[in-house]
């Protein structure tokens, strides 16, 4: 039951109250119109989306910094200046010669105790992290800007049944004022209609509104005011699963920001280890070559050259090392208990939408009914108040019925859909699912993931249109 009750057949209904609509155009610019093209401009000119992806390249700067370690290291000096020397080697005489030096030197580092490889592990894990954040903000983006699309379609669906509402009003008013002035009916009937028809007038203003709000919403988030906007396109059945247990699985299994946390934890056990490297010696080959003239009051060049094998270890500094050491271990256990937290909260997320969607799911069948039933009372009621059978107190209270009967559908229809895609926002494949390309700096969050349909043991029913 609940989400698998899913009436088919609503294709025509949603078909109707997704009207193309939008506000006047404010520039004479060609403007994306799907929600695809709506997703796909807001991710390219989010400051969001935009600043996660230049963490990410300088993360990737990080790792090539850390790589640096596994090559050797070459540094050359040259010196030139005046040098006074006064001393025992100099028969006690000052002496005054132009100094020279220079010296080239090269040193590759054999054993740093695991520094190097952990510095690369730690930095590949955070620019994994990096990528998956940028995942993870797209996705966000995303979900916002189908929400302001799908809103502003709302606030227009809303306002042609608040202008049908008011033209029938229009209609029953004319009719009623011939009739005054035939004398077939009373005054207050006049009144009466009018009265309504002030309160559809207003209806109509206030939806008028609600649509520049939503449009200015729209280029909150997305840049631009909607104009000629399509509806919204069908969903793939297959993305969304059976039940909540198979919701959450995918969710644990592929969501980005989880991603993310679980490579910050990668990346401070990597921390740990670069820490633990200082508890081992360091050996490097270190190869010199010095050239110097005119030295400590010597006129005479002095060449050396040597090839050392050295090794290195701090025997005690005072217990430093051993307490970084275990300040990390605490990092550690931070970003393990950041991600449990993480974890739950999407778990949460999940939950909500689920049951979110499950409840409009059961509700959107009782209000169509409802819809139904009042507009065919409605047209026979016109009908009996055509021939005297209905009072225009009875017409008046059957339209207003209907408009509101209308209107709450057409909320539920847009809440729909709304629901369906905070789900597969929640779950984390919401991009993968309505078919638009993450950033590129996204990159490393796209490996192969349990994304399957097949893995899912039920779908929605087929044939829905969201």
């Amino acid at each position: 039951m609940g989400i698998e009750m899913y009436r088919a057949g609503t294709g025509l209904v949603m078909a109707t109250l997704l009207l193309t609509a939008g506000l006047p155009p404010v520039v004479a610019a060609e403007q994306p119109k799907g929600l695809l093209e709506v997703v796909e401009e807001a991710l390219r000119t989010n400051p969001q989306v935009l600043a996660d992806g230049h963490s990410r390249r300088a993360a990737d700067h990080v790792v090539e910094q850390a790589q640096a370690g596994y090559k050797p290291r070459i540094d050359l000096s040259v010196g030139h200046g005046r040098e006074r020397t006064q001393s025992a080697s100099t028969a006690g005489l000052n002496r005054e010669l132009y100094r020279h030096e220079s010296s080239l030197t090269a040193s590759q580092t054999l054993f740093d105790g695991f520094e190097t490889s952990s510095r690369v592990e730690a930095g590949t894990a955070r620019a994994e992290a990096a990528a998956y954040t940028v995942a993870s903000t797209a996705e966000q983006t995303a979900l916002r800007a189908i929400e302001v699309y799908l809103n502003f379609l709302r606030r227009r669906t809303l306002t042609d049944h608040a202008q049908e509402n008011l033209d029938l009003h229009n209609t029953i008013y004319d009719q009623i004022e011939l009739r005054s002035r035939a004398g077939v009916t009373t005054k207050v009937n006049l009144e009466q209609i009018e009265g309504r028809r002030a309160l559809s007038q207003s209806d109509l203003v206030f939806a008028e509104s609600q649509v520049h709000d939503a449009g200015y919403n729209f280029q909150r988030v997305v840049g631009f005011l909607p104009y000629e906007l399509a509806p919204a396109p069908a969903m793939d059945c297959k993305a969304l699963p059976g039940t909540v247990e198979e919701a959450l699985q995918m969710a644990n299994a592929v969501h980005p920001a989880l991603a993310a946390a679980r490579a910050n934890l990668q990346a401070a056990y990597a921390d740990e280890k670069v820490a633990l490297s200082a508890m081992y010696p360091d050996v490097t080959l270190d190869a010199e070559l010095n050239k110097n003239n005119d030295i400590d009051g010597v006129d005479a060049v002095n060449e050396d050259t040597l090839i050392m094998l050295r090794m290195a270890y701090s025997a005690y500094n005072g217990g430093r090392d051993l307490a970084r050491i275990r300040e990390l271990r605490h990092f550690t256990d931070r970003a393990l208990e950041t991600h449990n937290q993480l974890q739950r909260r999407i778990e949460e997320s999940t939950r909500l939408s689920w049951n979110a969607l499950d409840a409009l799911e059961r509700r959107a069948p009782e209000l169509q009914r409802r819809m139904e039933t009042t507009v065919a009372t409605r047209d026979a009621y016109s009908k009996q108040f055509n021939i005297g059978q209905r009072t225009l107190l009875d017409l008046l209270d059957v339209g207003r019925e209907t408009f509101a009967a209308r209107s709450e559908f057409a909320d539920v229809e847009y809440d729909r859909m709304l629901a369906a895609y905070r789900l597969l926002t929640s779950m984390g494949i919401l991009l993968e699912t309505i078919g638009v390309e993450p950033p590129a700096e996204a990159r490393l969050a796209s490996a192969e993931h349990p994304n399957d349909p097949h893995m899912f043991s039920a779908f929605f029913p087929c044939g829905k249109t969201f």
